[in-house]
């Protein structure tokens, strides 16, 4: 073999470590489309990635949507903080709620999100509950905060010292100094 034969193989592999060096240290964005990047990155310990989107599947239905601008996550332990949220919890009858935060955690393997910093949920007949901490657990179906809680809509205001939402029985439970102011109550 010549030695420029050489030479040439030598910058062949010098290019291609500096190509893998430079993908290494590309953002990925993660989506259901993009599964092959996404088994990629369970093998590294920690990553982080820009414009994220991540969703929870049931068989062919999506249970909730999570977008986030940027997060740093853990596969190996199946969890990770995110800045930036908006999302979607899917529900029966297009009752969809609408989740924002501005950062959360997603935790237990994607089957808990926790969402942190101006939290606020808005129901599809526009009734919105804010906190400062809420979680949903994706398994049982519930939205929990133990943090002060409001919920606003077209007929009034509740505020409580924290709150469940179970949505498989379409039931709000508020406790601890619940204070409530109900317009038009009477029917007229």
């Amino acid at each position: 073999m010549s030695d420029l034969n050489k030479i040439i193989i030598l910058l062949i592999i010098l290019i291609t470590f500096i190509m893998a060096a430079l993908l290494i240290n590309t953002p990925v964005k993660h989506t259901a489309e993009n599964t092959s990047a996404y088994e990629e990155l369970k093998r590294e310990e920690s990553v982080i990635m820009e414009g994220i989107d991540y969703r929870e599947i049931k068989g062919s239905q999506i249970l909730f949507r999570i977008s986030a601008e940027k997060g740093n996550f853990s596969f190996s332990r199946g969890e990770g903080d995110v800045q930036n949220i908006n999302g979607e919890i899917y529900l029966p009858e297009e009752r969809n709620l609408i989740i924002k935060s501005k950062s959360g955690r997603v935790a237990e393997n994607g089957n808990l999100v926790i969402l942190k910093d101006n939290v606020s949920i808005t129901m599809a007949d526009g009734t919105e509950f804010t906190s400062e901490s809420m979680s949903y657990n994706v398994h049982e179906n519930i939205i929990l905060t133990e943090y002060p809680v409001s919920l606003r809509n077209k007929t009034g205001t509740i505020k409580a010292s924290s709150m469940k939402i179970n949505l498989n029985d379409d039931i709000i439970q508020f406790s601890g100094n619940v204070d409530a102011v109900i317009k038009k109550f009477l029917s007229r």
